[in-house]
C-alpha cells in the first residue's frame, strides 16, 4: 500500500547544472503524499542541452512516539536529459595579407543542441579596410553589412559560409560576425587579419 509522510531526498551529483524548487538548491527533501509519491520540481540552470544525474534516498522519518530514529531505507540514481537547441559560431581567415589581395574568410555556424534551431540569421559589419566581393551562400547586402538567412539548422549540423573580400587599405582589422535564431539564441565570432601596406621612400642628400 502507498506510504504517506516518508521523506524522499533528491541531490544533484553530476552533469549539467540544475536546481530544485523555488530556492534553487542542489538538494531537496519532500514528503510522500497519500499515493506514496514524493514529487520535486527540477529546473536546469541554463537553456542549453545536457544530462543531470540525481541521487535519490528513501527515508523513514523519526517516530516521535518511540525511539525509532530517522532511517535511510533505500537509494538509487536517475538521470534527466534536457533537450534544447544550440547556436555556435566560429570564424577564421588569413592572419596576414597584402593590400589588393583577395582574402577568404570561413564562418562555421553550428547547432550543438539536440533539437533544431529555427530561422538562423548571420550578419557581419564589413571593416573599412575590406571590400566585399562574393560569398557562398550568396549574401543579402544591407549597406556596409551582409546578411545570410540560413533557415532551420538541424541538431549537430554545421553550415559553412565562405566570403571573398579584397584588402583596400593597410592596418589591423577584426572581421566580426553575429548569429541569431528565433529561439532567442545568439552567438558571436571574429577573425583578425593584419593587412600590410607596401611603402617606398627615397632620401636624397
Amino acid at each position: 500500500a502507498p506510504i504517506a509522510g516518508w521523506i524522499i531526498r533528491y541531490e544533484i551529483v553530476d552533469g549539467t547544472s540544475a536546481t530544485f524548487g523555488p530556492n534553487n538548491s542542489p538538494v531537496i527533501e519532500v514528503r510522500t503524499d497519500e499515493n506514496g509519491l514524493g514529487n520535486a520540481p527540477l529546473q536546469p540552470a541554463d537553456s542549453g542541452p545536457g544530462v543531470t544525474q540525481v541521487h535519490i534516498e528513501v527515508i523513514r522519518p523519526a517516530d516521535p512516539n518511540s525511539d525509532a530514529p530517522r532511517t535511510k531505507l533505500g537509494e538509487g540514481f536517475t538521470s534527466v536529459t534536457w533537450s534544447a537547441p544550440g547556436l555556435a559560431l566560429h570564424a577564421s581567415g588569413p592572419p596576414t595579407a597584402a593590400v589588393d589581395a583577395t582574402l577568404v574568410y570561413r564562418v562555421e555556424v553550428s547547432n550543438p543542441g539536440d533539437v533544431p534551431t529555427r530561422e538562423v540569421v548571420v550578419e557581419d559589419v564589413l571593416p573599412p579596410n575590406l571590400e566585399f566581393i562574393s560569398s557562398s551562400p550568396q549574401a543579402q547586402s544591407l549597406g556596409n553589412r551582409c546578411q545570410w538567412r540560413l533557415g532551420d539548422l538541424p541538431p549537430k549540423a554545421v553550415q559553412v559560409i565562405e566570403i571573398n573580400a579584397r584588402a583596400v587599405a593597410g592596418g589591423a582589422i577584426r572581421y566580426a560576425f553575429h548569429a541569431t535564431s528565433t529561439d532567442g539564441l545568439q552567438a558571436d565570432a571574429a577573425a583578425d587579419t593584419e593587412i600590410a601596406q607596401p611603402s617606398l621612400r627615397l632620401n636624397v642628400t
